[in-house]
């Protein structure tokens, strides 16, 4: 891994500053396994495009991206890269850095959990001292796998944990720092959608799973879900703001009806109980 994407032994933070007043920290995890073909490709290709929208926009204050790579600890050399916080051209050069390895594993099951262990554990946020969570949006195909191995979290993350932690409980102390989403595809070119799709409803809030044919379109969504979570602008705005960005009307309808659910039922969903029962 890349000096700037290793996290062997450090914390990430996203601080106030006079500049930054009202930090928001944003985490993009995306998934580049091979499970996710041209997928995960769409998806790295359109995230430099995030932060430009985002100062359009102005849907969050202060908005600080951190981009993440995820693979398959299991198997895959680089699975968990994991960039800083940023505003500016900065963040370009991480994800120049970043391997898109293509690996993965057989069994439906990526190393999500080993990015929200670090996120949850290692990761130090001043808009928690505001009330306030950051926002994490997975870019999934598969599931995290039910347990977080202490031997993976020793070697990638550098801590050491006694015993393996349950994934479920690792989500929840996910959330006292983050609110979790998934983009997963709606068209799904492998087996057991249903299975993988009730393994996430365990672990985040249903309203926060997003179903997009386009992974192209990623980043349009995400900044649709930080519009309608803060409140800078509705359903109907949103849309009208895409139209003002000669955005296609396909991608704008494959967007908008992702978020369809989610505008619906809003941010405030309980989690579910155990998704590994």
């Amino acid at each position: 891994v890349h000096d700037v994407l290793n996290i062997n032994g450090q914390i990430r933070e996203c601080r106030d500053s006079d500049e930054h007043p009202e930090s928001t920290p944003i985490v993009v995890g995306m998934d580049v396994t091979g499970s996710r073909g041209d997928d995960a490709r769409l998806v790295y290709e359109a995230v430099p495009s995030m932060m430009g929208i985002l100062r359009v926009t102005e849907v969050v204050p202060d908005p600080e991206v951190l981009f993440a790579a995820i693979g398959d600890a299991n198997g895959d050399r680089y699975p968990l890269q994991v960039g800083q916080f940023e505003s500016d051209r900065r963040m370009d050069d991480q994800l120049s850095n970043m391997v898109l390895e293509g690996g993965g594993g057989p069994f439906g099951e990526e190393s999500y959990e080993l990015l929200a262990y670090y996120l949850a554990y290692r990761t130090e946020l001043d808009c928690t001292e505001r009330g306030k969570k950051g926002f994490l949006f997975f870019t999934a195909d598969e599931a995290p796998y039910p347990r977080v191995d202490r031997h993976l979290v020793k070697k990638y993350i550098g801590d050491t944990p006694q015993e393996d932690l349950d994934t479920t409980q690792v989500f929840k102390d996910l959330q006292k720092k983050f609110t979790p989403f998934l983009i997963f595809p709606r068209v799904y070119r492998h087996g057991g959608r249903d299975e993988m799709l009730r393994k996430w409803r365990g672990l985040i809030p249903d309203a926060n799973i997003l179903l997009l044919e386009d992974a192209g379109a990623s980043v349009e969504l995400m900044i649709g879900v930080l519009a309608l979570s803060e409140g800078s602008m509705n359903f109907e705005e949103f849309e009208a703001d895409m139209k003002k960005r000669e955005v296609s009307t396909k991608r704008r309808e494959d967007v908008l009806e992702a978020l369809r659910n989610f505008a619906q039922r809003g941010l405030f969903q309980s989690v579910a109980a155990d998704a590994f029962e």
